[in-house]
C-alpha cells in the first residue's frame, strides 16, 4: 500500500518532526540517567571530571536518541509510540 502525503505545509511538517525528535531525546536521557544513576553518580565523584571530559559521554549517550531519530518516517512512528506508551505510564497526582 502506498504511503499517504502529508497534507501539511512542508515547513510544518519538518517543526513536527524536529519537536518530536526533540521529545523524543529529552526522554532518551532521562531513561538513560534512570537506568544508570548509580553508574553516573560514580563517574560525577571523579575528580578530574570537567566539562570538555563529560561533553563526549553526554554525546555519546544522547547519540543513542540519534539512532532512532533517523530520517525515515517509521523511526517517526516507533518514536510517537514510545512516548505516548511513556506519558500513558506517568502517575497523575
Amino acid at each position: 500500500m502506498p504511503a499517504i502525503k502529508s497534507f501539511l505545509h512542508p515547513l510544518a511538517d519538518r517543526a513536527k518532526k524536529k519537536e518530536l525528535k526533540e521529545k523524543f531525546k529529552k526522554f532518551w536521557m532521562s531513561s538513560i540517567a534512570d537506568a544508570f544513576k548509580d553508574e553516573l553518580e560514580e563517574i560525577r565523584k571523579e575528580p578530574n571530571l570537567t566539562t570538555p571530559r563529560l561533553s563526549p559521554l553526554i554525546d555519546a549517550l544522547a547519540s543513542g536518541a540519534d539512532v532512532h531519530a533517523s530520517t525515515n518516517d517509521p523511526a517517526l512512528n516507533e518514536m510517537e509510540i514510545v512516548l505516548k506508551d511513556s506519558e500513558s505510564k506517568v502517575p497523575v497526582p
